[in-house]
C-alpha cells in the first residue's frame, strides 16, 4: 500500500510537471489582466433585480463567480514559483485579516451572515492575485476604473433625465448603487484616479510603449490614444454628476484628494509648506486653514440635519466603544447593537434637542468608528499600522508617479470614509484591494522566500496546494449556487409579502431558512410574515433570534403587534416603548402604545399617550396623520378625557 502511494505520488508529480511546462505563462497571465480588465468594468454596472437587496447581493454574487474563475490561473502561476516576494504590507494586511476572523468566530459569542465578511475572503483572495501582476500592467487596469466609472456616470444622467429609474424611491440618481452615497463615493474615486492619469499622461504612456516596442506603429498610437483620451472622458463625465448625488462626503475627499495632486505635479508644495520668510509661512498656513474651514462650514450647512445627525451617531457609538472597547462587538455587528444604544441614549429624554435627528441607523457614517466599535482598540491598533505601513514603504524614484496617483486615491476614499460607508460598497472596496496591491508590488524593501527548495517537499507543497485549490472552486462553487437561490427566494418571498400573499411568502421564506438562519434581516422579516400569517408564537421566536442580529423600531413594534395578540400586554408595552426610544420623533410607536393602553383597559396610560401623541410636531401632513390624530381623540373622548394640545 506505501509503496501504491508513492507511485501515485509520483505520477502526479510527474503530470503536474508536464502540465506546468506545457502552459504559456505570458500568455495566461495576459488572459488574467483582460480578465480582471472585464470584472472591474463590469462589476459597477450588475444590478440583477431578481436578487433580495439586488445593488449589493448580485454585486457580490457576479464578483464571487469571477473570483472563481480566476483562481484557475492563480493556481497554476503559483504551482510554478520557486520563491516568493512579501512586502511589510503583506504582513500588516495579513495580521489585520486573521485578527477579525479569530475575533469574529472565536473571541466573540455570535456572528451573523455577513456578505461583508464573505467579500473580505474574496477580496484577500483578489489582493494575492493581483500581487503577481507587474507594476506597468496597473496602468491597463487604471484605465478599466476609468472606463466602469465612465459607464456609471452616464448611466446617472440618464437617470437625471428620467430614462432609467433610479434604486431608491427618495433620489433621482443612484447610479447602479442603492442611493446616492456609495454611487457618489464610487465616483470619486474615479475622478482622482482619472485626473492623476491626465496629469501623469506622458509618464504613464511612456512607459506602456516600452511594451509595445516590437509592434506596429497601429498599437502604438492606439496606446497613446487610449490613455491621452479616456481619463479626459472620465473626467468630464463624472464631474457632471458627483454635484448631483448632493454627497458633500464625496465632494470634500474630491477637493482634497486632487489637490494633493495638483501640489505634488505643478511642484507648489515647498512654496505653501516651506515658505523663505515667517510671515509668508503664517500666510500660507493661514490661507490653507481658512480655505479648509470654510469648505467644512459650507458642506456642513448645507445639510445640516443631516450632519448632527451623523454626530448623533457617533455619540452613541462612543457608547458602545465605552462598553467593549478592547475587542469591540464583532465584525459586521455594528448593526445588531446601534440601536439598543440609541434607545438608552433616548430613555431618560435627556437629549430632547436632538431627538429630530434620530432614525433607523446600520451604518457608524465613519469607516473608523465603525472599525473601532466592531473590532475595538485592537483593531483599530492593526489599522493605524496599516497606515503607518502604506506611508513608510519605500519606492524606486521610476515609480513616484504612479505612487502619488495611489496615495491621492486613498486620501479620497479615506476623507470619504470618515463621513460615510465605503466599506460597505464592493467596487469601491476592489479598487482599495487594487492600490495597496500595486504599493506592495512597487516597494523596493520586499524580501524574497524560498518554496521548499528541497524536491520531496517541493512535491508533497505542490499537490496540497493543488489539492485545496481544487477543494475551493468546488466548495465555492456549490455554495454560490445555494446563495443564488437562496437570495432569489427571498426576493420572491419578499414581493408575496408585500402583495399580502402571507401564506406563500411564509413557504417561501422557511425554504430558504438554512442558508439565512442567522442573517438577521432575513429572521426579521420572516417574523413579520409568520405575524401576519397569524402564527404569533412562530413569529416571536424567530423575531427573537433576529434581535441577535440586528436590531431596529419596526422589529420591536412587530414584537409588539404579536405580544399584543397574544394579549401580554406587558411585554407588548415593552417592546413598543423601546421602539418610541429608538426614534423618539416617530408618532407610530407611540399610537400603538396608546392603542393598547385603551384595548387592555389602563386609562389613565391611554389618555396621556393620547394626548403625547396629539402634541407631537409633524414633518409632513397626510391622511395617515389625519387618521390617527382622530383615532387618539377617540380615545380620549372614550376614556371621559380631555384633549391637551
Amino acid at each position: 500500500m506505501f509503496i501504491f502511494l508513492i507511485f501515485y505520488r509520483c505520477n502526479i508529480a510527474h503530470m503536474l510537471r508536464v502540465i506546468v511546462k506545457k502552459i504559456d505563462f505570458n500568455l495566461l497571465k495576459r488572459i488574467e489582466l483582460v480578465a480582471i480588465s472585464i470584472l472591474i468594468i463590469t462589476l459597477p454596472q450588475v444590478n440583477i433585480k431578481s436578487f433580495f437587496n439586488s445593488t449589493v447581493t448580485s454585486k457580490f454574487i457576479y464578483f464571487s463567480y469571477f473570483l472563481l474563475a480566476l483562481l484557475i490561473p492563480f493556481i497554476l502561476h503559483f504551482l510554478r514559483l520557486k520563491k516568493i516576494k512579501l512586502s511589510k504590507l503583506d504582513g500588516f494586511l495579513v495580521s489585520f485579516i486573521l485578527y477579525i476572523t479569530v475575533n469574529r468566530y472565536i473571541i466573540q459569542g455570535d456572528y451573523s451572515f455577513s456578505i461583508r465578511y464573505l467579500e473580505l475572503l474574496g477580496l484577500s483572495l483578489l489582493y494575492c492575485i493581483l500581487r503577481s501582476i507587474k507594476p506597468h500592467n496597473f496602468y491597463w487596469l487604471f484605465l478599466a476604473i476609468v472606463i466602469s466609472g465612465t459607464i456609471q456616470a452616464i448611466y446617472g444622467n440618464l437617470q437625471l433625465l428620467g430614462y432609467f429609474a433610479s434604486n431608491h424611491s427618495g433620489f433621482n440618481i443612484t447610479g447602479s448603487f442603492f442611493n446616492p452615497g456609495p454611487y457618489g463615493g464610487f465616483l470619486v474615486c474615479v475622478w482622482i484616479l482619472a485626473l492623476g492619469m491626465y496629469l501623469f499622461k506622458e509618464n504613464i504612456i511612456h512607459k506602456i510603449k516600452g511594451e509595445f516596442d516590437n509592434k506596429s506603429k497601429y498599437y502604438i498610437n492606439t496606446v497613446t490614444y487610449l490613455f491621452n483620451y479616456i481619463p479626459l472622458v472620465g473626467l468630464a463625465t463624472t464631474l457632471l454628476v458627483i454635484p448631483a448625488t448632493q454627497s458633500r462626503a464625496a465632494w470634500v475627499a474630491l477637493l482634497l484628494g486632487s489637490l494633493f495632486l495638483l501640489i505634488i505635479k505643478h511642484k507648489i508644495k515647498s512654496g505653501i509648506f516651506k515658505p523663505q520668510t515667517k510671515i509668508r509661512k503664517a500666510i500660507s498656513i493661514l490661507l490653507v486653514f481658512s480655505i479648509l474651514a470654510s469648505m467644512f462650514y459650507g458642506a456642513y450647512h448645507f445639510k445640516k440635519n443631516s450632519a448632527d445627525g451623523r454626530l448623533l451617531v457617533w455619540k452613541v457609538s462612543a457608547n458602545i466603544v465605552a462598553d467593549y472597547p478592547v475587542f469591540g462587538v464583532g465584525f459586521d455587528r455594528f448593526m445588531a447593537h446601534y440601536m439598543n444604544y440609541q434607545a438608552s441614549y433616548f430613555l431618560n429624554d435627556l437629549a430632547s434637542n436632538e431627538v429630530e435627528l434620530a432614525g433607523n441607523t446600520r451604518y457608524a457614517f465613519n469607516e473608523f468608528i465603525q472599525l473601532i466599535v466592531e473590532n475595538g482598540l485592537v483593531g483599530g491598533v492593526l489599522l493605524l499600522l496599516l497606515i503607518y505601513g502604506i506611508v513608510t514603504i519605500k519606492i524606486m524614484s521610476s515609480n513616484k508617479e504612479i505612487s502619488y496617483i495611489i496615495k491621492s486615491v486613498l486620501i479620497g476614499i479615506g476623507i470619504f470614509a470618515s463621513f460615510s460607508y465605503p466599506m460597505q460598497i464592493l467596487p469601491v472596496k476592489c479598487i482599495l484591494v487594487l492600490l495597496l496591491a500595486l504599493i506592495a508590488n512597487i516597494d523596493v524593501q520586499k524580501k524574497a522566500i524560498g518554496l521548499f527548495m528541497k524536491k520531496r517537499i517541493q512535491i508533497v507543497y505542490k499537490i496540497s496546494f493543488l489539492t485545496c485549490g481544487v477543494f475551493l472552486l468546488f466548495f465555492g462553487i456549490t455554495t454560490l449556487k445555494k446563495f443564488t437561490i437562496g437570495f432569489k427566494t427571498w426576493k420572491e418571498a419578499s414581493y408575496s409579502f408585500n402583495n399580502e400573499l402571507y401564506n406563500t411568502s411564509v413557504k417561501e421564506y422557511e425554504s430558504v431558512l438554512t442558508i439565512f438562519h442567522n442573517n438577521g434581516v432575513f429572521l426579521e422579516q420572516y417574523g413579520q410574515a409568520l405575524g401576519f400569517n397569524g402564527q404569533h408564537e412562530k413569529a416571536l421566536l424567530f423575531l427573537a433570534l433576529a434581535e441577535k442580529h440586528v436590531n431596529s423600531n419596526v422589529q420591536q413594534t412587530t414584537l409588539g403587534d404579536n405580544f399584543k395578540r397574544l394579549t401580554k400586554y406587558k411585554d407588548a408595552e415593552m417592546a413598543y416603548v423601546k421602539a418610541s426610544k429608538m426614534i423618539p420623533n416617530l408618532l407610530y410607536p407611540n399610537y400603538l402604545l396608546a392603542k393598547l393602553y385603551n384595548e387592555s383597559g389602563q386609562k389613565e396610560k391611554a389618555i396621556k399617550m393620547a394626548n403625547k401623541v396629539l402634541k407631537m410636531p409633524v414633518k409632513i401632513h397626510s391622511n395617515a396623520v389625519t387618521e390617527i390624530n382622530n383615532e387618539m381623540k377617540m380615545i380620549i373622548n372614550k376614556n371621559n378625557g380631555k384633549p391637551k394640545f
